[in-house]
């Protein structure tokens, strides 16, 4: 939940700024940063739905392997 917070805090002050911006530049990166946080939420509430359906027995876990550099290298961008 702590980082599901946190996207949205990011998304909302993206926002802020977003009006407060004049340069083209500026409101470009301003629009990036936004679809970046608007997705990493979605897939957390997608997550969370998941693991919600998991804990209730609806479903059950699929496990399959992943590029831990790439998830770090995406964390560390956001």
């Amino acid at each position: 939940s702590h980082d599901l917070r946190a996207s949205f805090g990011v998304i909302r002050g993206a926002t802020d700024l977003l009006n407060l911006t004049d340069s083209d530049a500026e409101r470009s990166e301003m629009l990036a940063m936004l679809q970046r946080n608007l997705r990493q939420a979605t897939q957390m509430l997608t997550e969370l739905m998941d693991l919600s359906r998991l804990e209730g027995g609806q479903e059950q876990r699929q496990i399959s392997p992943f590029d831990a550099a790439e998830l770090l290298a995406g964390l560390a961008e956001s």
